[in-house]
């Protein structure tokens, strides 16, 4: 589905795109899931 972390990262951003310059809230948790809300 995903290459990689960054892959997913960059594909969720894209599909949460209608949220940008909103007040909205990204939380990741450590275990592998910074580098995707990095990405977002």
């Amino acid at each position: 589905m995903f290459k990689d972390r960054k892959d997913a990262g960059k594909k969720l951003a894209h599909a949460l795109e209608k949220y940008k310059g909103k007040d909205v809230l990204v939380l990741a948790i450590p275990r592998g899931g910074v580098e995707v809300g990095y990405r977002v």
